[in-house]
């Protein structure tokens, strides 16, 4: 595996805060950070945060934190990834839109 897109969920002032911590705790935990896979960072209704798990990733929603505990850590420094989704080479890397995402490798 080269590289592999991960979305990250912080809880954040804006988005620029949300980047900076995403890429720091990427960084942090000893990846590479790329870019950002859409070139978008997404707002999201922590209120709905169940239903988009099940609508984005079924089968891993044990992997997620409950909508409830999002919704009590959010004042906190709430920071969580996603399933990551590996790829072996570079035609490989095209981002893809499942969720909000980051490109590390």
């Amino acid at each position: 595996m080269v590289g592999a897109f991960v979305p990250v969920f912080v809880a954040a002032l804006d988005h620029e805060d949300a980047a900076h911590r995403a890429v720091a705790n990427l960084t942090r935990r000893g990846f590479t950070f790329i870019d950002i896979a859409d070139r978008q960072i997404h707002e999201m209704d922590a209120t709905k945060w169940d239903e988009f798990v099940q609508d984005a990733w079924p089968d891993f929603s044990g992997h997620f934190p409950t909508q409830h505990e999002v919704l009590s850590e959010l004042s906190s420094e709430l920071l969580f990834t996603g399933p990551f989704a590996g790829y072996n080479a570079q035609s490989d890397a095209q981002p893809f839109a499942p969720a909000d995402g980051f490109a590390a490798r």
